[in-house]
């Protein structure tokens, strides 16, 4: 758990960096070190309950960390798309003037260079840009809470005591 509070805040920081011009590999390499960050620590939290908690109470704690495991990023994607909608008119308003960002919101992003035109395409992608940038900051704020949990974490064994 520790090591997943030290690799996914700093991958998922790495993700901010990344602009429009970005290398493919750089994102894979930014992603990957995120899943891996995430993946190394997913399951702390249950086999803390289940070694910590009485069996008794094991499948409620169980119950209670699978709760907020699915609940917490279903929030914060709500949150974080209604942050990208929001940026990305302002943004766009900063980067295009006097373009209608709404419109842009309902399609596609295949469709953008045609209803835009090739002249205005840059500003557009800068402003696509900079709100997916800020939106990246979420998940750099989430990631560093998780120190939270992780550093008051008791240190127990989790093998099973020989009689």
């Amino acid at each position: 758990m520790l090591l997943t509070s030290v690799l996914a805040p700093t991958a998922a920081g790495l993700l901010t960096t990344l602009n429009v011009d970005a290398d493919f590999a750089k994102m894979l390499i930014y992603q990957a070190l995120l899943g891996f960050g995430v993946g190394i620590g997913i399951q702390g939290p249950q086999v803390a309950a289940q070694t910590v908690l009485k069996p008794s109470e094991a499948a409620l704690g169980i119950a209670v960390v699978s709760f907020g495991q699915g609940i917490g990023p279903a929030i914060m994607l709500s949150a974080a798309q209604t942050l990208f909608a929001d940026r990305l008119v302002a943004d766009l308003g900063e980067f295009s003037p006097g373009l209608n960002a709404t419109a842009l919101e309902n399609m596609g992003l295949a469709d953008i260079k045609s209803h835009i035109g090739t002249a205005r395409l840059e500003n557009v992608l800068l402003g696509y840009d900079k709100a997916v940038t800020q939106t990246f900051y979420l998940p750099v704020a989430l990631t560093c809470l998780t120190l939270l949990g992780s550093l008051p974490m008791e240190w127990r064994s989790v093998r099973k005591k020989q009689s």
